[in-house]
């Protein structure tokens, strides 16, 4: 894959557009880091276009950004954008690649991370792949705290394929 700048799509893509590897509809932030060009798992090159269903040619990762939360917040047809993880569901863990999958148990999936279980500790800034049968995502290790024998995990989604749809929140009051 060459290293010529592609000019992005507009902010905002249409239903059924590709989606760019950063979303031009986020607030910039300083920990947002530089637009991607290669999987955030294995580092092979991107495409120049990334769909929500583009999957990484060298370890099958999902390429596509995280939904905007912005972008999917209730103001907007109030959908949850992730699926809801009960506590203790079981997933399977890839510490960089290539790796083995090791067991986990979810404790959060949010729109821009994911909580985790796991009875090891991985270092700060690892990369990590969660695999259930719903979701499959790469994020960055941000947190790593021990909890008697087992590590509570906390991940910056960096690339999110979900791979059931949500549901909607609907509010009531009495």
């Amino acid at each position: 894959m060459s290293d010529i700048h592609r000019p992005s799509p507009k902010p905002g893509p249409t239903l059924g557009a590709a989606l760019p590897v950063r979303s031009g509809t986020r607030a910039p932030r300083g920990d947002d880091g530089p637009v991607l060009r290669a999987c955030p798992m294995c580092g092979s090159g991107s495409p120049p276009r990334v769909w929500p269903d583009t999957r990484c040619a060298g370890c099958d990762s999902p390429l596509a950004m995280p939904l905007d939360p912005v972008a999917h917040s209730q103001d907007k047809l109030q959908r949850r954008g992730a699926l809801r993880r009960d506590r203790d569901h079981l997933a399977r863990m890839h510490i960089g690649w290539p790796s083995a999958a090791v067991p986990v148990r979810w404790r959060d999936l949010s729109l821009t991370g994911l909580s985790l279980i796991c009875e090891q500790p991985v270092p700060l800034g690892c990369r990590i792949r969660v695999i259930d049968e719903g979701f499959d995502g790469v994020a960055e290790v941000v947190g790593c705290a021990a909890q008697g024998r087992y590590h509570q995990l906390h991940g910056r989604l960096l690339s999110a394929m979900y791979l059931r749809s949500s549901g909607v929140f609907v509010s009531i009051k009495a």
